[in-house]
């Protein structure tokens, strides 16, 4: 794999799932060559900010200690995104961990209605932006 992208879902903080992006999570593979990794975080009301976002910290920790695992190599590059309230996360998570060491780039972030998810319009915007 070219790299390890990690995509976290949207659905205004309160509704969503990694599962309800499968068919875009397989385009996304097909498209960039890389591990997707279509990554959860707990939702409003029940869970209350910072929990979201602390979710998706932990994701970008998990995916930076299995790199090697998902990609093969430990200097393979980490891309986020996420529609919506996940691109949202994924902007947060990369400027959280820009400049330091291994920090991923925050790439195609796109917002959207929940119904555009699983068109090619969103992989053709991800792909130009990875081969840049």
């Amino acid at each position: 794999p070219r790299g390890v992208f990690v995509w976290w879902h949207g659905g205004g903080w309160v509704v969503g799932s990694p599962a309800e992006h499968e068919t875009l999570g397989r385009h996304l593979a097909v498209a960039t060559g890389c591990t997707v990794v279509l990554a959860g975080y707990r939702l409003a009301p029940e869970h209350r900010f910072p929990a979201g976002l602390e979710d998706a910290l932990d994701t970008l920790g998990w995916v930076n200690a299995h790199r090697r695992d998902l990609a093969g190599s430990d200097a393979a590059p980490v891309f986020l995104a996420g529609d919506s309230a996940g691109g949202n996360l994924a902007a947060v998570v990369a400027r959280r961990h820009s400049g330091r060491d291994r920090h991923p780039r925050a790439v195609g972030i796109v917002v959207g209605q929940h119904g555009q998810l699983d068109g090619g319009a969103y992989v053709e915007i991800v792909t130009a932006q990875l081969v840049r």
